[in-house]
C-alpha cells in the first residue's frame, strides 16, 4: 500500500467531566443538506443532561466520559451514571453516541451493563437510535429511553434479588462452565475463584442467609474482565455470563 492509498490514522481523544462537556460544545457541526440534519455533539449532551435532570434522575456530570473519533471529532461516544436510581451494590448508566458525518445514528442507552466503544459496539438493557433526518427530535429520543428507566430498574432489582437466593452446589463447575462459555478468560479463573471464596468467607462471617450465592459468583467473574478495557470482549463476556447465571437460576430448586 503506497502513501496515496493509505488511510490516515485518526487518534481517539478521551475527556472526563466538565472538560468533556466543554470539548463537545466546541465541535463544529455541518449545515443540514436535504433531509440530512446532523445534530451537534454539544446539543446532544446538553439535552441529555436537561432531560435526565428534569426527570429527577441526577445525572453525574463529574463522571461523564466522552470519546471523540474520526476526523474533526466527527464521532462522539460516552457514558455517565444516574445517581438517583443507584443501588448500594450496583448502579445505572446512560450511554450515548452521535456523529456529524453520517457514519452512525444518534443512539441512547440505559442499564446496568452499558458498553459504548469507539469502534461502533454499543450495548444496553434498553436503547433507541434515530437517523439524522429533519424529523429528529433529540429530547424526545432521550425521553423515550428514560421513560423505560423504571421498568429496567425494577426488572434488574428482581433479577439480582433472585440470584442472591440461589447457592452454588458446585462452584468449581460453574467457574469452568464460565470459561467454556467465554464469560471468563482461562487465565483469570484462579483469581476469580479466589475472589469467590473470599466473598464466601465474608458471607459466612456476616451470617448471610445464602452464603456464596450466584450473586457472589457473578461479582467474582465480572471483577476480572472489568480490569481489562471496555471493548467487544467485555460485551461478549457480559452476555455469556448473563446466560450462564440465568441458566443456573432456572435450574435452581424452588424455594
Amino acid at each position: 500500500m503506497n502513501e496515496q492509498t493509505r488511510r490516515p490514522q485518526v487518534r481517539s481523544e478521551f475527556f472526563d467531566g466538565e472538560r468533556a462537556f466543554a470539548e463537545a460544545m466546541k465541535v463544529a457541526c455541518p449545515e443540514p443538506v436535504g433531509r440530512w440534519n446532523p445534530r451537534p455533539h454539544g446539543e446532544v449532551l446538553q439535552k441529555l443532561l436537561e432531560v435526565t435532570e428534569g426527570m429527577g434522575m441526577a445525572p453525574n456530570i463529574d463522571r461523564l466520559k466522552v470519546t471523540f473519533s474520526h476526523e474533526k471529532r466527527a464521532r462522539m461516544f460516552g457514558t455517565f451514571p444516574i445517581d438517583a436510581v443507584a443501588r448500594e451494590d450496583h448502579g445505572y448508566t446512560v450511554g450515548f453516541a452521535n456523529s456529524i458525518d453520517k457514519s452512525i445514528s444518534l443512539r441512547i442507552f440505559f442499564g446496568t451493563h452499558v458498553f459504548v466503544c469507539s469502534n461502533g459496539m454499543m450495548v444496553g438493557e434498553f436503547s433507541e437510535h434515530r437517523m439524522h433526518t429533519i424529523n429528529l427530535d433529540v429530547s424526545s429520543t432521550i425521553r423515550t429511553v428514560m421513560e423505560r428507566c423504571e421498568d429496567v430498574v425494577n426488572a434488574e432489582d428482581e433479577r439480582l434479588a433472585a440470584i442472591r437466593g440461589v447457592s452454588l452446589i458446585n462452584p468449581e463447575k460453574m467457574f469452568f462452565d464460565a470459561v467454556q462459555a467465554g464469560a471468563l478468560a482461562k487465565s483469570h479463573i484462579v483469581d476469580a475463584y479466589t475472589d469467590y471464596n473470599a466473598a464466601l468467607d465474608r458471607d459466612r462471617a456476616a451470617q448471610i442467609e445464602v452464603p456464596g450465592s450466584l450473586w457472589a459468583f457473578q461479582n467474582a467473574v465480572t471483577a476480572q474482565w472489568k480490569k481489562t478495557r471496555n471493548d467487544e470482549s467485555s460485551v461478549r463476556r457480559s452476555f455469556e455470563l448473563k446466560r450462564l447465571v440465568e441458566g443456573a437460576l432456572r435450574g435452581a430448586p424452588a424455594a
